[in-house]
């Protein structure tokens, strides 16, 4: 491979099962600008002279069993715009704000601990932010605000603490912000991101005031319409009157708790187009040391669509309900792309509601 040193650009050897260490020597590959090393089993350190690939641009190393600081030694190769460092160990350098080009950074499901460096303000470029599943501690940055050009930050399932900086309401372009499963706690900001409870998830967090909606929840005479999830739409009021779907838990269902962290898990991580957004959840005691635990869901417009496609089976006019062929494909269609996406791209693969 040596005498490839200044004619390879692009190198792609993921999903060969490699195991073992990278050898040294890719350093000399000075016209490299993307390498694909993902899904496989290598190990151990990346070597140093990855710094020298002044015109790396694209970098897969995820899925694999690298450790130690993972990234510190592409931090010297600043034209990276694309780092996926996913599924792997190691710890996070304070280092990685020299990659100030940097448009997409994935380092989700590692086992970083320590605090969130502050140096990441320093990527003004950067779009997508994905660092799930992690061990992070402490606050987040309020200089991620610096981050003109961000449009995704997932910090889910870490061991964040602290109040929410109000700074990021200032993200313009920023559409989903994922804070679920942390310690964060304090009043929720109300404009920016926060007023649109659809981009938005803070499930798993306990300790919040105030924020996005302020959900007309009752506690009492439950009992009528409780059914294991009965869902009923109620009104919500942000700004102005907005309805939603709620899902309340009838607590003295056996397995009843578990089926709701169960459900609440398996929604954190979905996104498509097709499947019912989640808004909030509710878990609280009233004065009479009462459990009440509800799911909160964007509330679909149409209806169920099994009345949709059988409306002989209910007792309401029909006339509204009459589909076409043309209609009954395209719904076929959103299925059959749902279920792909819950069948190649989700790890809990329970079906929920779907629409169309």
């Amino acid at each position: 491979m040596a005498n490839l040193s200044n004619q390879l650009t692009k190198l792609f050897l993921g999903g060969n099962q490699l195991s073992g260490t990278i050898p040294e020597g890719f350093g000399n590959f000075v016209n490299l600008y993307l390498l694909g090393l993902e899904l496989n089993s290598l190990s151990g350190v990346i070597p140093r002279d990855f710094g020298k690939l002044q015109n790396l641009q694209h970098l897969h190393f995820d899925n694999n069993q690298f450790s130690g600081q993972i990234a510190s030694t592409v931090c010297n190769a600043i034209t990276l715009y694309y780092l996926d460092l996913s599924f792997n160990h190691g710890s996070l350098p304070p280092e990685i704000g020299k990659l100030v080009h940097l448009v997409d950074f994935n380092v989700s499901h590692n086992k970083f601990v320590g605090a969130i460096p502050s140096s990441l303000a320093d990527c003004s470029n950067l779009a997508n932010l994905s660092m799930q599943a992690n061990f992070f501690q402490g606050t987040i940055p309020p200089n991620l605000a610096s981050l003109k050009s961000i449009q995704q930050i997932d910090l889910s399932s870490n061991n964040l603490t602290g109040s929410m900086p109000k700074e990021l309401e200032k993200l313009q372009y920023l559409r989903n912000l994922n804070l679920s499963y942390n310690d964060i706690e304090g009043e929720i900001p109300n404009t920016g991101i926060f007023s649109n409870a659809n981009q938005i998830s803070l499930i798993g967090n306990n300790k919040f005031c105030g924020g996005i909606l302020e959900l007309e929840i009752f506690s009492r005479k439950l009992n009528w319409f409780r059914k294991f999830w009965s869902c009923l739409q109620r009104k919500a009021r942000k700004h102005s009157n907005k309805f939603v779907a709620v899902k309340v838990l009838d607590l003295q269902k056996n397995g009843a708790s578990k089926s709701f962290k169960a459900e609440c898990k398996a929604l954190r991580n979905i996104r498509h187009r097709n499947l019912v957004s989640i808004v909030s959840y509710c878990s609280s005691i009233d004065s009479k040391g009462d459990e009440f635990k509800a799911l909160v869901y964007e509330l679909m417009e149409n209806g169920n669509l099994d009345l949709w496609l059988h409306p002989e089976t209910t007792d309401k006019p029909t006339s509204s309900r009459s589909l076409n062929l043309s209609q009954k494909l395209n719904i076929a269609i959103d299925v059959a792309s749902t279920l792909q996406y819950l069948h190649n791209h989700c790890v809990l693969r329970k079906l929920y509601q779907i629409k169309v």
